[in-house]
């Protein structure tokens, strides 16, 4: 899926399919977002990056236990509002 096809239009215009970190061109390029969304990051064209394939699969398992640590502190600090919400 697609998120914002014009976003990934203007990254690829810009960037020509040319990845950010190593430098070299891949035909299936991906669109990355510098500073994830789910760490508050924005859907913006500043925001993308063109990362090829390896690149990305790098910095996606490299985030994954950061991500998982934050989803669960989420989680227990909503489970305490809520029981502090019974009280």
């Amino acid at each position: 899926m697609i998120r914002n096809r014009l976003l990934r239009a203007k990254v690829f215009e810009r960037d020509q399919g040319i990845c950010a970190e190593c430098g070299r061109f891949d035909p299936k390029w991906q669109h990355d977002h510098v500073l994830a969304l789910w760490c508050g990051g924005k859907d913006t064209l500043e925001n993308a990056q063109t990362l090829c394939r390896h690149c990305h699969l790098q910095k996606t398992t490299g985030e994954t236990p950061v991500r998982a640590k934050s989803d669960r502190i989420r989680d227990r600090h909503a489970l305490m509002q809520k029981r502090r919400s019974f009280r």
